[in-house]
């Protein structure tokens, strides 16, 4: 089908050391990648409301050069459930 995926494991509890450079930013290049190539990425979690959330917060805060607020913003926008915990921001 030609369906790509990437998977990581991420805690969600804001005493986990989120470590940008290892694991969020290899899922920003695997979003910005399907911008490129327009076919476009899903990008889930458990609830929907932390990780994920948090992936997509920093993909719009690099790629499309917004500010944490307008970012988290938009995202709140699009899906009313999203909540990065603390740890994460």
């Amino acid at each position: 089908m030609g369906i790509k995926m990437k998977q990581v494991y991420l805690e969600d509890h804001q005493d986990y050391q989120l470590d940008v450079k290892t694991e969020i930013e290899p899922c920003m290049q695997f979003i910005e990648e399907g911008m490129i190539k327009n076919t476009g990425t899903l990008v889930v979690c458990t609830a929907g409301m932390s990780r994920s959330a948090t992936v997509c917060i920093s993909y719009l805060m690099k790629y499309r050069g917004m500010s944490y607020t307008d970012a988290f913003d938009l995202a709140k926008k699009s899906r009313k459930y999203v909540h990065p915990n603390k740890g994460f921001i």
